[in-house]
């Protein structure tokens, strides 16, 4: 390896490594009590080389938003391959959002904002549009699953947006609820939990 390489290379890991240190902080403590002056010590470089990678800290946080979103993407995807009807694809796309929460629960964390969600930090107009639009990514891929259902006659008429959003909105009470350890104190299994809630649904909207 010549020494542009290993220099791109090591400039790489750097940048994980404060992405990594930022993920972890916002998960300790409320994203606004975060100071750029801890970032650049938990990753051990100085407050200058910080500022050579990010601009400010909304700029670190947007990216690990994007991080995140890029992993339930390609969960989702990968879920989705070689899934033929819509009820089974749609429950591919609840397992993927379920092992996303799981599985990746700090970039979980730093998506839901503790439940507020990004748009309510207030970030400048362009890092929010960059984080928007792969959010809206992975709902117009359960839209579109939904869609094509009402139109292969698999799923009943109605709205397919509305009906995107209602599945939506069933996982992330689910997870709600679990996050507040409400499921843990009743014996309640989160993941076998919403397999019965979305065959409980599918049984619903089945043409």
């Amino acid at each position: 390896m010549g020494v542009k390489e290993r220099r791109k290379r090591e400039k790489e890991q750097r940048r994980q490594q404060i992405l990594d240190v930022a993920r972890e902080l916002c998960m300790r403590k409320s994203y606004f009590e975060v100071r750029m002056e801890e970032i650049a010590e938990g990753a051990e470089v100085a407050i200058g080389t910080l500022y050579l990678y990010f601009q400010n800290k909304d700029e670190i946080y947007a990216t690990l938003c994007e991080e995140g979103l890029d992993i339930l993407n390609r969960l989702i995807e990968e879920a989705l391959q070689e899934k033929k009807d819509s009820q089974a694809r749609l429950e591919a796309i609840g397992r993927s959002y379920l092992t996303f929460y799981a599985e990746y629960g700090s970039y979980y964390d730093v998506l839901s904002f503790v439940g507020m969600g990004f748009k309510q930090i207030g970030l400048s107009r362009e890092l929010e549009t960059r984080i928007t639009q792969k959010s809206d990514a992975a709902i117009a891929r359960l839209e579109t699953v939904v869609r094509e259902g009402m139109e292969a006659g698999e799923i009943t008429g109605g709205d397919s947006k509305e009906v995107a959003f209602f599945l939506w909105g069933l996982l992330e009470g689910l997870i709600f609820i679990h996050r507040r350890g409400y499921m843990n104190a009743w014996s309640v299994d989160l993941a076998s939990t919403s397999t019965k809630a979305m065959d409980a649904i599918n049984r619903g909207i089945s043409g």
